[in-house]
C-alpha cells in the first residue's frame, strides 16, 4: 500500500494553515545590541542638501539604458527642480566576483558623470534586495535631513510625477505616513512558501499574519516614517528574510508604531504609478509613455 500521500497531506496542511497571530515572530520583535546594528557605507555619495522630495530607484548594475531613461524623464518633466528639490538616486551595490571588467569600468564612468548612483559596499545581486532598500533608508537619514517625502521605485516603474507631487503635499511630513502607489496596498496575509517571494517557513511561521504592505515596485513615505522605518531596520536582525517589501512597509512599519498605510488613488479613481515588467532596452517604449502623459493620455488602474 502507497502511504506517500500522507507525507504530502501532512506538507499541504502546514503550508496552507490559517495565521491566527498579528504580532511578530518573537526574534523580529528583539532589538539588536548597538555593537550589532546594520550601518552601510557610501562610496563617494552623492548631495542631497535641500528640503522637497527624493526618489531612490532600484536599479541593477547592467541597466544603464533603463537610468539613462529615467534621468531624461524626471528632467524633462521637473525641469528647474531635478536635483534642486526633487532629487533622484539610483541605489547600486558591489559587483560580484564575476561581473565582467567593462561593467565595473562603465558603471565606474557612469557614476562619476551623473553623481546621482549610491554605491554601497554590499554585493548587488536579487537576493540582497532588503540591504539596497535599506541603503535608501540609511542614506534619506543621512544625507536628506531636510527632505519631507522620501520615494522608493524599480527601474521598471514608470510614475506621472506631476501628479505624486501634489497627492503627497497634502501628507504632514511629520506625521509617519506610507502611501502604497500602485493605488492599492497589499493587504494582510498569510506567508507563502512557494514561488519567487516565498519566505522560509523557520523565519515567518504559519500562524503568523504578513502585515498589510506595499508593493516594491513603488512606495512613498513622509520624512517621519522613513526615519522610524530606519531606526528599526537598523536595529532589526531580521536573518535571511529575503522579501524586502514585506520586511520594510509590513514588517518593520509594524515594529516601528506605523498605523498610516494606504494606496495612493488619484481623484479619477487611477494610479500615479504602472509596472511594466520586462520593460524593452529600447528608448522607443519609455519615448511612448512620456509622449502619452504629456498629452494627458495616460492612465493607470489602481491595483495591489
Amino acid at each position: 500500500m502507497n502511504l506517500s500521500w500522507l507525507k504530502i497531506s501532512k506538507a499541504y496542511q502546514v503550508f496552507t494553515a490559517h495565521p491566527t497571530k498579528r504580532s511578530l515572530p518573537g526574534y523580529l520583535r528583539e532589538t539588536q545590541a548597538l555593537s550589532n546594528q546594520k550601518n552601510l557605507k557610501f562610496i563617494n555619495p552623492p548631495k542631497c542638501p535641500k528640503d522637497g522630495f527624493v526618489s531612490f530607484i532600484k536599479s541593477g548594475r547592467t541597466g544603464t539604458f533603463r537610468r539613462d531613461e529615467i534621468r531624461k524623464y524626471y528632467q524633462e518633466s521637473l525641469k528647474k527642480q531635478y536635483q534642486d528639490s526633487y532629487n533622484l538616486f539610483f541605489l547600486l551595490g558591489l559587483p560580484s566576483s564575476k561581473e565582467e571588467q567593462w561593467l565595473t569600468v562603465k558603471v565606474i564612468a557612469e557614476m562619476e558623470k551623473h553623481k546621482d548612483i549610491i554605491l554601497y559596499n554590499y554585493e548587488d545581486n536579487y537576493e540582497n534586495l532588503p540591504m539596497k532598500t535599506f541603503a535608501g533608508y540609511q542614506f534619506f537619514n543621512d544625507h536628506c535631513q531636510k527632505k519631507k517625502y522620501a520615494i522608493f521605485h524599480d527601474d521598471d516603474i514608470y510614475v506621472k510625477l506631476n501628479e505624486l507631487k501634489g497627492q503627497l503635499k497634502k501628507l504632514d511630513p511629520a506625521v509617519p505616513e506610507i502611501k502604497c502607489l500602485k493605488g492599492k496596498c497589499i493587504p494582510e496575509a498569510p506567508a507563502m512558501y512557494f514561488g519567487k517571494y516565498y519566505t522560509w517557513i523557520d523565519l515567518y511561521p504559519p500562524m503568523f499574519f504578513i502585515p498589510t504592505y506595499s508593493n516594491g515596485q513603488a512606495t512613498a513615505l513622509t520624512a517621519a516614517a522613513a526615519k522610524k522605518i530606519y531606526k528599526v531596520a537598523k536595529e532589526t536582525d531580521y536573518r535571511e528574510f529575503r522579501i524586502e517589501d514585506m520586511l520594510y512597509t509590513g514588517i518593520l512599519r509594524v515594529k516601528a508604531g506605523i498605523s498610516k498605510i494606504s494606496g495612493l488613488v488619484l481623484p479619477n479613481g487611477g494610479s500615479v504609478s504602472s509596472h511594466h515588467q520586462g520593460m524593452p532596452d529600447t528608448s522607443t517604449y519609455f519615448r511612448k509613455l512620456t509622449n502619452l502623459y504629456k498629452d494627458n493620455k495616460l492612465s493607470f488602474r489602481a491595483m495591489p
